[in-house]
């Protein structure tokens, strides 16, 4: 996966877990989605992206239930 429009400032490094902000109060915050494994400056050096691993098995996923509280 490919997470895009990260700042060029941000302190990512590969490792880092991405999870869910819970800001656009679609998902639940803290739910964690994958690993970053790459990160690569843009071309113009304006943003960067990051290249996830993610944690589910995206090829076999059926169905997906979120529970709230």
């Amino acid at each position: 996966c490919k997470m895009t429009f990260i700042n060029k400032d941000a302190q990512i490094i590969a490792g880092d877990t991405v999870e869910t902000s819970g800001l656009g109060e679609n998902y639940p915050g803290n739910i964690a989605l994958g690993k970053v494994v790459q990160i690569v400056s843009d071309s113009a050096g304006v943003s960067q992206y990051a290249i996830v691993e993610p944690y589910a098995d995206l090829k076999n996923l059926k169905q997906v239930i979120v529970l709230k509280r």
